[in-house]
């Protein structure tokens, strides 16, 4: 997984929250972040242009994830009900509940 230093206690609520959303796929997170620093792997134009290779609903969740890191994604309402499979669905809730509850009381 990720081996960050010097993290602030905020990055880790976000990280946390985007695992939840990505249900701890590894793969989706090592695409996303840097492997030592608490930041994106690539910039935000770079990674999008990159999630090609993933299905529909794992773009979706990666574009949730980067608004959650940095409202880098763009993502529109409509995406999460209509490209996300109920489970996606369901972890992108629960995420969005714990940026909530931890972030934004």
């Amino acid at each position: 997984m990720l081996k960050w230093t010097n993290t602030s206690k905020d990055d880790q609520k976000r990280l946390k929250a985007i695992t939840i959303l990505l249900d701890n796929d590894e793969r989706l997170v090592r695409f996303l972040f840097h492997s030592t620093k608490s930041q994106l792997s690539t910039t935000p134009e770079i990674l999008k242009a990159k999630m090609k290779c993933f299905s529909s609903g794992e773009q979706v969740l990666l574009l949730i994830a980067m608004d959650i890191w940095g409202t880098y994604g763009g993502i529109h309402f409509d995406d999460l009900y209509t490209n996300l499979s109920p489970n996606s669905f369901k972890n992108c809730i629960t995420a969005l509940a714990f940026i909530k509850n931890n972030l934004y009381r």
